[in-house]
Parts: structure tokens; C-alpha cells; sequence
């Protein structure tokens, strides 16, 4: 009974292994309207429009950091 056992669960994870995942699938292409602005101070604005749902959404990055630091050498 129990080698039974073991040969169905074997096969139950073989079947669902072999099937291709939805993620392996290609994605679905996503076409945005991208409008592009640049301030003369340098900050740069990509606005996409999307008259669908009543929402307005904002989302803020800086290129700013020790990592972009310029370094100098002291001798």
C-alpha cells in the first residue's frame, strides 16, 4: 500500500512539474503613452495618462547618494 502511495505522489509531481508555468509564458505587451518634460533646473518628469481609473499616483527618484560622490584624492 505504501509503495502505492509513493508511485501516485511521484506521478502527481511529475504531472505538475512538466507543465509549463503561466510565467513561463511571454508576457502580455503593455503599450503606454510615456510624455517626457525637463525642467531647466534639470528634473526630469515622465507623466503616463490613464483616463481609466480616477487615481493619481507619484513616485519620487533621486540620483543622489554617497555612491555617486565624486572622490578626491588627498595627498
Amino acid at each position: 500500500m505504501i509503495l502505492v502511495f509513493r508511485a501516485v505522489i511521484m506521478l502527481l509531481l511529475v504531472v505538475t512539474l512538466s507543465n509549463p508555468s503561466p510565467a513561463q509564458q511571454s508576457p502580455a505587451r503593455i503599450n503606454l503613452d510615456v510624455k517626457e518634460f525637463t525642467l531647466k533646473n534639470g528634473m526630469l518628469f515622465l507623466v503616463v495618462e490613464r483616463h481609466a481609473t480616477p487615481q493619481v499616483a507619484c513616485h519620487l527618484s533621486l540620483r543622489a547618494g554617497s555612491a555617486l560622490e565624486i572622490r578626491v584624492k588627498q595627498e
